[in-house]
């Protein structure tokens, strides 16, 4: 992006077509001492990592608040992967 191109966008302007969480998602994608390509498909591709992360949170913590209350036994899951992690870890 160049100032002098037009194609310049602040923080703030980015800040109010998309949330924080995926601002971040995109510089982390990003090395650090390369260009961002800040185009609108590669956020459209970072919200879709957000909503995932999202879920996959969500999950992991309802099921540890089940292992915590003890609704969880038994031999973990060999249907959902995060369900086995998290019951190796939490159950003994």
């Amino acid at each position: 992006m160049s100032k002098s191109l037009k194609n310049f966008i602040t923080i703030r302007e980015a800040l109010g077509r998309y949330s924080p969480r995926q601002l971040r998602l995109a510089f982390l994608t990003t090395a650090w001492d390369g260009p961002m390509d800040f185009k609108d498909d590669v956020m459209e591709e970072m919200k879709s990592h957000e909503e995932k992360l999202c879920v996959w949170f969500s999950k992991a913590e309802l099921i540890h608040e089940k292992v915590e209350a003890g609704d969880i036994k038994g031999t973990p899951s060999d249907e959902d992967p995060i369900v086995k992690t998290l019951q190796e870890k939490y159950l003994p």
